[in-house]
Order: C-alpha cells, then structure tokens, then sequence
C-alpha cells in the first residue's frame, strides 16, 4: 500500500488460486458466476446490478443500508485480453456524493501446478471527507474480502 498524495492511494493485492486462468477468467466475465462471489454483506439490500463485460462495457450495482446509506459502483471496462488482463475505471458513490475514483488492472498467470496468479494494482483518488488512512484500509480490507469470497465460490470448480 502506497499513499500518493492525501487525497490519492494505490494498492497492490496478489492471490493464487488452485483453479486454471480460465477457470479464474470465467468468474470474471460470467455475470452469474461474479455474483456468486463479489456480493454485498447481507447487511445491504441490491437494488441494481448490471454488467456488460467487454470493452466499452458498463458494470453497475446499488446497495441501499440499514443505516440510511446508499453505496454505489459504476464502472466501465477499458481493455480485456481474454483470460488474461482486463483494466477498468470505476467510481464509489456514497449517498450521491462521490467517494473514490480508480483505475485498477487484473492480471491473471498460470502458475506450474496448473493454478493462477492474480495480481490486481490499483490507483485510487478519494474525495470524500475523512480520515484518509482509514478509508484506505477499509478499501484494502474489502478488496481483500472479494478475493476470500472468489476463492470460496472457485472451491467447487475442479482444479
């Protein structure tokens, strides 16, 4: 994890899974399948979630809180190297005012027992209020999560 700037981060998270890169892709690029795993807490409510993964394509999703919180995630695919790489831009929308903005870029390797390396960098600009470190690690610990939640739902893919 690297702060740029108070108000600009990057992070860099790297994860193995035991199933092939086209396996990991398909998790991906399979909006059923990428439900199974980048999904809400259950303390939210999905009131919208579209994708349309190619390049050009839109992915969206809203969750309404318990709290009164409304979060939401727009984004937009710029470059997809089927199996291999794929490179979006996406904001984080917290009760309509903006929160972040991000560049992130997915790379997925075979590894020599047939598995894959994920390796996702992302360059993040905040613009909400608040305690900037703070924010970061709770971004960290949710991108984090989703690749627990992947590796869970890629449990019942053969290796």
């Amino acid at each position: 994890m690297t702060i740029l700037s108070p108000d600009c981060a990057s992070l860099k998270i790297t994860r193995s899974y035991l199933q092939s890169p086209a396996s990991v892709w398909e998790a991906f690029a399979d909006h059923e399948k990428k439900k199974r795993w980048f999904k809400i807490p259950t303390e939210g409510t999905e009131v919208v979630r579209t994708m349309d993964f190619r390049p050009g394509g839109e992915e969206h999703w809203v969750v309404d809180w318990a709290s009164g919180l409304r979060t939401e995630y727009h984004a937009r695919y710029s470059f997809i190297a089927p199996g291999r790489r794929m490179t979006y831009t996406y904001d984080l929308i917290h009760s309509g005012g903006l929160f972040s903005v991000s560049l992130a870029d997915i790379t997925l390797s075979p590894t020599a027992d047939g598995g894959t390396e994920l390796v996702m960098m992302e360059a993040l600009a905040y613009h909400a209020d608040g305690d900037r470190a703070k924010m970061h690690e709770s971004r960290i610990h949710g991108t984090s999560q989703h690749f627990e939640n992947l590796a869970e739902a890629l449990a019942s893919v053969p290796a």
